[in-house]
């Protein structure tokens, strides 16, 4: 860029060019007059000065309106190139977005197949349930519901026949623990050991007390389903829970696979899912207790902080009310009255998930895909 100085006309260079032009111009009658008149008259002197500053002055004009011209076209020239290579960069920068974008596009495309696939063999894995019970496909759909999270605690709560006020059966498959809550400790296992379990969630003391507690057993996997429900029942009986032993079959697993078909929905996303949250509880079809609160297909969600505190709760938090006091919702239409009580009562065990229950579950994880003990195919 010119400075400030190479911007102005340089006056003092035009003066002296100007002085000497003015002194070579008078040198000839100078030398005329006090040198030696051989160098001319003064008529001739003058003649000749005057043809000369014409043509100096003729030859000036000529290249100050060439120089004008000249430098418009050159500018004129210039500019042409200018907004030819702009034109040109432009085009580029055109082409180059419009090849990024198709590699955008492309890679989008290849992102939403993979997961597409990846949903469906993850749907297929857990699917297989329906067509083939084992320990296998059971701790499959367990393992594949867990890597989305898609289960509150790792565990799932089913009803384990056709009546949905009969026993409720918590399956888990997770390593043992010492501490285990409502698992009879049994000292042939040891801590980390895979423990695939069901559990009868007793809702009474058979010896008539307050002390209720759970019926655990083990699913081996050289047992048969016929095995481990054969199992359940006869510890049921051993323990005094002899009448809800007899509502326990194999509807059991029927209900898991449709309470870990629509965990998965939900978590996914699918067009269609209605368990918003993780999964809790199964209780029918379209209804689920989730970590959000009461969930229906049908009729939405009843969120955690509508539900009341219990006696528990308002003992142990004296003085806080996380939830209303009274729950007094009919319920929707269309709705049978009774099992609209027992949803009630199911979710009122969790919710509202606040203070005390809202703590952190201290249980080793329940295994997903990448945690599994059970050997992979390569």
């Amino acid at each position: 860029m010119a400075s400030e100085q190479d911007r102005h006309i340089k006056w003092w260079a035009i003066g002296a060019v100007s002085v000497a032009g003015l002194a070579i111009t008078a040198l000839p009658f100078i030398l005329s007059r006090w040198v030696d008149r051989e160098y001319g008259t003064w008529e001739s002197l003058a003649s000749s000065a005057l043809t000369n500053v014409g043509t100096t002055v003729l030859v000036v004009a000529v290249v100050f309106f060439l120089e004008r011209g000249l430098v418009g076209r050159v500018r004129e020239v210039a500019e042409r190139q200018a907004e030819a290579v702009v034109e040109e960069r432009t085009r580029e920068l055109v082409e180059a977005n419009r090849d990024l974008s198709v590699r955008v596009d492309a890679l989008q495309e290849q992102l939403e197949r993979r997961v597409a696939d990846e949903d469906s063999d993850r749907f297929a894995r857990a699917d297989r349930l329906s067509a083939s019970i084992s320990f296998d496909t059971v701790t499959d759909a367990l393992e594949e519901a867990n890597d989305l999270r898609a289960l509150a605690f790792g565990d799932i709560i089913v009803p384990a026949g056709d009546d949905l006020d009969g026993p409720r059966i918590k399956v888990s498959w997770r390593p043992h623990w010492s501490n285990y809550l409502h698992v009879d400790l049994d000292p042939e296992h040891e801590d980390g050991e895979p423990r695939l379990t069901l559990q009868y969630e007793a809702v009474r003391d058979p010896d008539g007390g307050g002390d209720i507690t759970g019926v655990v057993v083990d699913w081996s996997p050289h047992e048969s389903p016929v095995d481990a429900l054969q199992k359940l029942r006869d510890e049921m009986r051993r323990q005094g829970f002899g009448s809800e032993a007899k509502a326990v079959g194999t509807k059991l697993f029927e209900n898991l696979h449709d309470a870990v078909a629509a965990a998965l929905a939900a978590r996914i996303d699918t067009d269609g899912a209605w368990a918003h949250g993780a999964m809790y509880e199964w209780l029918a079809d379209g209804w689920a207790v989730t970590d959000r609160g009461l969930a229906s297909r049908d009729h939405g969600i009843i969120e955690s902080k509508e539900f009341p505190e219990s006696d528990y709760q308002r003992v142990m938090r004296p003085g806080s009310n996380q939830g209303t006091q009274k729950f007094d919702r009919p319920a929707p239409d269309g709705v049978d009255p009774e099992f609209w009580q027992l949803a009630i009562k199911r979710a009122s065990n969790i919710h509202p998930r606040s203070g005390w229950y809202a703590g952190d579950d201290t249980r080793p994880p329940a295994y997903t895909r990448s945690t599994s003990p059970k050997p992979r195919a390569e």
